[in-house]
């Protein structure tokens, strides 16, 4: 089962990016956060990526 989702990038060069990276304090880019969490950081592998993906769709 998929759930809808909507997809937004933020660069920290603008901003927006820059503002939620302060918030949130993220220290390492890129960074997947999820409702508003912080929920990966760097490039994750195919089986951690899929894990993610998982994850959300439940």
């Amino acid at each position: 089962m998929s759930k809808n989702m909507e997809l937004e990038t933020f660069d920290i060069t603008h901003q927006e990016g820059l503002e939620l990276s302060n918030e949130l304090n993220i220290k390492s880019f890129p960074a997947l956060v999820i409702n508003h969490k912080i929920v990966a950081v760097g490039h994750p592998n195919e089986k951690n990526a899929l894990k993610i993906i998982e994850t959300i769709q439940q």
